[in-house]
């Protein structure tokens, strides 16, 4: 269990990468992601309100 004093740090890194994510997928980003499914490159888009990986 993280401690007391780590626990806005992580709010604060979900937040940002949620704010990452939501920014990838509204302005169309294209994305290279070396731990994404192959081929790595692709684009975030949202089906049936879940956001997914389209593999370019």
């Amino acid at each position: 269990m993280p401690c007391a004093r780590s626990f806005p740090l992580a709010l604060s890194a979900k937040a940002t990468r949620r704010a990452l994510m939501d920014r990838i997928e509204s302005e169309g980003m294209a994305v290279v992601a070396g731990h994404f499914p192959a081929p790595g490159f692709g684009r975030l888009a949202r089906v049936d309100g879940k956001r997914v990986w389209r593999g370019v």
